[in-house]
């Protein structure tokens, strides 16, 4: 039988700093030798033509000493596939900013930052085994670093359109459901 190692609540209020007055708590049940994962779509072509180099988003920990993996996977037209990882501490019980440029998800000597147009999938991660532990995550966003510079035939600021926050970010939302459906505007 399929047990579910984890749970997602949408918890209000969210990130003092946050958008939308709400945040997702997730909550990874005390597990031995398992893995479990909350998975969000991606679209690593459009990151690559936005330019972004880095996620953001705001955290809550439970203040423990645990740790979460924050995982990005890629995909070539070949089929392989590589994992790119952060840990993240969750010993900060406050609402913080964490930003995480995609040059430190790492994977044997690649980054997700060399691997950005086959991105497809940003996971929150627990592998081994765990004792129950909690997170609480707010406006999860892909940005272009202030002062980086656009790809190669990119349009400069000045010759593009006016957009709209979610033409330039990657946003995952929670609706007000008790499981927490996940949508991304990516």
């Amino acid at each position: 039988a399929e047990v579910l190692l984890w749970e997602i609540l949408s918890t209000k209020p969210g990130a003092p700093e946050g958008s939308k007055g709400q945040a997702a708590t997730l909550t990874f049940k005390r597990a031995s030798d398992s893995w479990a994962s909350l998975s969000i779509p991606v679209d690593g072509i459009r990151w690559k033509e936005k330019s972004v180099t880095q996620l953001s988003f705001w955290l809550k920990g439970d203040g423990s000493d645990n740790d979460i993996e924050i995982m990005l996977r890629s995909v070539s037209a070949t089929g392989e596939e590589q994992k790119f990882g952060v840990i993240q501490s969750l010993s900060e019980s406050r609402w913080h900013k964490v930003t995480l440029p995609l040059r430190l998800f790492r994977s044997g000597s690649h980054t997700a930052e060399q691997y950005a147009p086959e991105l497809y999938l940003l996971q929150f991660v627990k592998r081994g085994s765990w004792p129950s532990l909690f997170l609480s995550i707010d406006d999860v966003s892909a940005e272009a670093a202030i002062g980086s510079s656009p790809p190669k035939g990119a349009l400069t600021p000045a010759q593009r359109p006016p957009t709209t926050a979610t033409e330039s970010t990657a946003s995952v939302s929670f609706d007000g459901e008790p499981q927490g459906t996940v949508k991304t505007e990516v």
